[in-house]
């Protein structure tokens, strides 16, 4: 079973094919276009199912048969104008996707008990008065809200009152917030967990053919066991996982940084595997990896980690390109490891070489690249715009007349629309109540952006995604600071003029395209500014893109007075 090529799909949903092949790991599932789905299917453990480019006027009624359906998503599907009415019997169902299809019509959906949400982009119904008019059918129209195309529906909480309880939500794929959540003992398969449930009690818990890509930082794990599972991204820092058994699992871009992983044991990691044991606690640690070619071994690291009487064994898969003569394996993963007499990491040989052992010391800490003086020049910094899981773009204008923007509110005509409709033609220039204010998209490549003062005017720091990213933990004020040395003493290498705005009223106003001004919001940032007329350009500092160990740069949106 290849894990990994499972974990790079299962974003988008995996084939019908490879569900059949592997159905324990069917969590998401896409069928594309009129493909045939045989009976098999309903053996799989969909909770998502997506039909891309459904052909046929209605739908197959196999979707009665997956009892853990939860998410059901029918895009582009040019013929479907009416839903059958076993879709309004599915009890589970609590995410309704019909993006880019025909429906007209929607009667029978008020009988569904735990629907959450209906999205309706690009569908007859999706205009504002037609969703306001569905919205306010549902049964819990007093409280459900409309956001766009999107209806949300606000069902009530059910809290877990004891320990069983809390396992039984989990199993279900449903994690309620509560104080002190304890599910130690349970037994978790086929999940794809991707809810916040850090700082939780899963001592002695079994996991099988889950997906974890959920926020666990600080969760106990002490003596757990995961057959088969996939661990995703930076939310494992500071576990506890004293006593774990991780057998066969799949680990990608996966930082356990300052875990506790005292006598843990990582059997068979799954080829290829990035996993980051940083300053973790980990005496007694057994660990056995293999992968596809000697320098993909830099894809397990833990330097500075407690490594005393650690086993660790490094090797190539049996299907691995054979490495030439002069091939050697990579030694600084563990640079500045803590070890002892009896830590072993050994790596099995290459063309015929004697094993690479290391058992008492590690190689020593490669140095850290540094771009910017600590000590010179730092922007202040002024404030962040968040776009919340989504890619930041901006309208930039004068605070009085940002006051006039409208957002999302309305139909077609919407200043949102307009301001889309603006990008897609490739103008940046847009009209706001009586003045005129700029649109710019793409900053950076994290969805937020921190404001400085510099020069007299305004700068944003586009960042860049990395494989080894900066660290957030440190908290949003440090992380602002610190980034204020790189705004200020980065060179720009190109620069491209993207308008002007005018200040009249003494201030100006960021501000995501879809939200409205408002006294306060991550959404917004309102900067004091002089009166007059402000350069906006696009810096690019370098390409490549300098990184150091707090991220990598890509440039600069300077606000700037300008020149007479």
């Amino acid at each position: 079973m290849d894990l990994r090529a499972i974990a790079n799909r299962s974003h988008r949903g995996i084939d019908l094919a490879m569900a059949l092949q592997f159905p324990m790991w069917a969590h998401h599932v896409r069928v594309s276009g009129g493909e045939k789905v045989p009976e098999a299917v309903t053996h799989c453990s969909i909770r998502w199912l997506t039909l891309e480019k459904w052909p046929h006027s209605t739908l197959p009624d196999f979707i009665t048969k997956l009892p853990r359906l939860s998410y059901l998503e029918v895009r582009n599907a040019g013929k479907l104008r009416r839903l059958p009415d076993f879709v309004f019997g599915l009890q589970r169902l609590e995410v309704l996707n019909l993006e880019g299809s025909a429906i007209e019509t929607l009667d029978g959906v008020e009988r569904m008990p735990a629907l959450a949400a209906i999205m309706l982009a690009r569908t007859p119904l999706g205009r504002a008065k037609a969703v306001r008019e569905l919205a306010a059918r549902i049964p819990m129209g007093e409280v459900a809200h409309v956001q766009q195309t999107t209806i949300h529906i606000d069902r009530p909480v059910v809290v877990p009152k004891n320990r069983a309880e809390l396992i039984r939500a989990v199993q279900r794929g449903v994690y309620p917030e509560m104080p002190k959540p304890d599910a130690s003992g349970g037994t978790f398969e086929g999940l794809d967990v991707y809810w916040p449930s850090s700082k939780t009690n899963f001592a002695k818990t079994t996991w099988r053919y889950c997906k974890l890509r959920g926020d666990f930082r600080r969760s106990n794990f002490d003596g757990a066991t995961f057959d088969s599972c996939i661990f995703v991204d930076k939310w494992f820092e500071g576990i506890s996982a004293k006593g774990a058994t991780f057998r066969g699992c799949y680990f990608k871009e996966c930082v356990m940084k300052g875990a506790n992983l005292e006598g843990a044991r990582f059997l068979d990691v799954a080829p290829d595997s990035e996993l980051d044991l940083s300053n973790a606690k980990a005496a007694r640690l057994e660990l056995a990896a293999r992968f596809t070619s000697p320098g993909a071994a830099t894809r397990v690291v833990a330097p500075k980690a407690d490594l005393r009487d650690a086993s660790i064994a490094l090797a190539l898969t049996a299907d691995a390109r054979r490495p030439g003569p002069k091939a050697t394996w990579p030694t600084a993963a563990f640079a500045g490891a803590r070890t002892s007499k009896a830590t072993r990491i050994e790596y099995a040989p290459l063309v015929g070489a004697a094993p690479a052992r290391v058992s008492t010391a590690a190689a020593p800490e490669p140095p850290k690249r540094v771009i910017v003086d600590p000590r010179g020049p730092c922007a202040a910094v002024l404030g962040r715009i968040d776009a919340s899981n989504a890619g930041l773009w901006l309208l930039i204008a004068d605070a009085k007349v940002a006051a006039a923007w409208r957002g999302d509110d309305g139909e077609d005509n919407s200043d949102f629309a307009r301001a889309t409709r603006a990008l897609e033609a490739g103008r940046h220039t847009i009209r706001v109540g009586d003045g005129r204010g700029l649109i710019i998209a793409d900053i950076g490549e994290h969805g937020y952006a921190f404001a400085y003062a510099i020069d007299g005017g305004v700068a944003l720091l586009e960042l860049g995604v990395v494989e080894d990213d900066f660290d957030e933990s440190m908290g949003w004020k440090k992380l602002a600071k610190l980034h204020g040395a790189h705004v200020a003493q980065l060179a720009a290498k190109r620069r491209s003029k993207v308008g002007m705005v005018t200040v009249t009223s003494g201030a100006l106003a960021l501000l995501l395209p879809y939200a409205t001004l408002r006294k306060r919001g991550e959404d917004q940032l309102v900067l004091p500014l002089p009166n007059g007329t402000y350069e906006i350009v696009r810096e690019q500092f370098a390409d490549p893109s300098p990184t150091d160990a707090h991220g990598t740069y890509l440039g600069r949106v300077r606000i700037a007075r300008a020149e007479r």
